[in-house]
């Protein structure tokens, strides 16, 4: 669990450190472990039990990381959590191994300074490792490649549906999986093959603040990549490039447009936001996804959270508590951006509002 201070290894003991270099450096026996615990599963999670996924997705900064605290609350959805590291592949036997030497659940604030405070039983994103470890050759570039329907593995969706029936087995019995994961992004038309009965969420947040913010992430993870080795081959393992010295942006067909900007201009990170958003408001029908405005749910949390979870479909006796935990981003002076920039951003941004959940 990586949290802020100016050295994010000082959160680590020597045996902490060696337990994740063990972890991962040994992913191919986890998968053999995991093969011995899918099939001692009890028999009430069969892959034909898997319900309804729900896969939180987006571009950082939007949202998702609040997004999945909130549905987090709801005892019928089931993700990741810190405690799952870092032998994320065999979550069944770490947690059984690691019980008796689990630690107090002391929250901290999160690496990226923006209020949100963690725990080991926090949810978090970690199945990034799976998809990783199947299509190694769509990280191999400076890009991360998207994924279509006829990229589809059986052998993959085999193990990652024994993995969620296991996350749920851990964590909401009889359940439902949740996953946060940035990079789902790259493949909502996948997941929506393999999943047809999942909802996928895509939060969305005004495009200039959303860059701003990602600019600023970027430039904090630059430095903390240089000062803290362990900090930045820990985000390595588990497959988070969105900032920092590992940044790798998803090969979005728009892209290819603003080829040459500069990773620590603001042009560069609206650029990002108007091929991404684009892409998802292109395939929104066929993919069926749930956009969901962030700078609403800021005004009106209750009434937001309350058309979101009647998009996914789980009960609503929790909308007060995920209202209060709903809190207003940072607010960041804007640069002057690019005019073209500026106009595909506000015409997709007014495109999305039109679509979202809470509009």
């Amino acid at each position: 669990m990586y949290s802020s201070g100016d050295n994010v290894s000082d959160n680590y003991t020597w045996l902490d450190r060696a337990l994740h270099h063990i972890a991962f450096a040994t992913l191919d026996f986890q998968c053999e472990i995991a093969g011995v615990e899918a099939a001692l599963l009890p028999k009430v999670h069969t892959r034909e039990a898997l319900k309804a996924p729900v896969f939180v997705t987006a571009l950082p900064r939007a949202g998702t990381t609040l997004l999945l605290s909130c549905l987090s609350m709801v005892p019928d959805l089931g993700s990741h959590t810190y405690r799952d590291m870092p032998f994320l592949l065999c979550p069944t036997t770490w947690a059984a191994w690691s019980a008796p030497f689990q630690r107090a659940n002391k929250r901290l604030p999160r690496t990226h300074e923006d209020g949100i405070e963690i725990s080991y039983d926090t949810a978090e994103a970690f199945d990034e490792v799976i998809w990783r470890m199947a299509w190694p050759e769509k990280y191999a570039s400076g890009r991360i490649a998207l994924w279509n329907t006829p990229d589809r593995k059986p052998a993959f969706e085999a193990f990652f549906c024994d993995h969620m029936r296991k996350i749920v087995a851990l964590r909401a019995p009889r359940g439902r999986y949740l996953s946060k994961n940035n990079a789902n992004i790259a493949r909502i038309n996948f997941i929506r093959a393999a999943f047809p009965d999942c909802s996928i969420v895509v939060p969305f947040r005004e495009p200039i603040a959303q860059a701003v913010s990602l600019l600023h992430q970027h430039r904090r993870f630059l430095k903390m990549h240089e000062s803290d080795r362990f900090l930045k081959q820990y985000m390595n393992w588990l497959g988070h490039f969105e900032f920092g010295a590992l940044h790798k942006p998803i090969a979005f067909p728009g892209m290819d447009e603003f080829t040459g900007l500069d990773h620590l201009a603001v042009d560069y990170w609206l650029a990002y936001w108007v091929s991404a958003y684009e892409y998802l408001l292109e395939h929104a029908r066929t993919a069926g996804l749930i956009f969901f405005n962030y700078d609403t749910c800021c005004e009106k949390p209750t009434e937001s959270l309350s058309a979101l979870t009647d998009a996914v479909g789980i009960k609503e006796e929790y909308i007060t508590t995920m209202a209060i935990l709903w809190r207003r981003p940072n607010d960041r002076v804007a640069p002057p951006v690019d005019p073209y920039l500026k106009q595909r951003a506000v015409a997709a941004y007014g495109r999305l509002c039109l679509q979202a959940s809470n509009r």
